[in-house]
């Protein structure tokens, strides 16, 4: 899916960010991988409303400690892939289905990748209505 997608990007950044600066790398062991894995999601979920974000895991591999920082913009511009891919997938969506653009009230926005303001954005570029998010989903 695009979100694992993204999560796999991003634990892929910080992997070798971490094995570049302590000599080691967390994806070649189960448990740290999954640690830098969930810590990874974490930071992706709260870039969804902060302009920056870290996280630190004490003892990810034997007794070292490793922290971690991005931006949301860092962010956006490693997801352009996932975005665009977004982006097309709505473009063609209107055609496929017969849809005229005028028939479209709003699009709701749901799921994991819903509350980052790039995916809105990359959505309403290719669909001519109002975004929402009401439904609790």
């Amino acid at each position: 899916s695009p979100l694992q997608a993204l999560d796999r990007l991003l634990v892929d950044r910080f992997a070798s960010e971490i094995a570049s600066t302590h000599g080691a790398d967390p994806r070649f062991s189960a448990r740290p991988s999954e640690r830098l894995r969930s810590a990874a999601e974490r930071l992706r979920r709260v870039l969804s409303a902060n302009k920056e974000a870290s996280f630190s895991l004490d003892c990810l591999m034997g007794d070292t400690d490793v922290s971690c920082r991005l931006t949301r913009e860092q962010l956006e511009a490693m997801a352009q892939p996932v975005l665009a891919a977004a982006a097309r997938a709505c473009a063609a969506l209107l055609p496929a289905t017969g849809i005229q653009p005028s028939d479209l009230h709003s699009v709701e926005l749901l799921g994991g990748l819903s509350r980052m303001p790039a995916l809105a954005a990359a959505v309403a570029s290719a669909l001519p209505c109002p975004l929402r998010r009401s439904l609790n989903a």
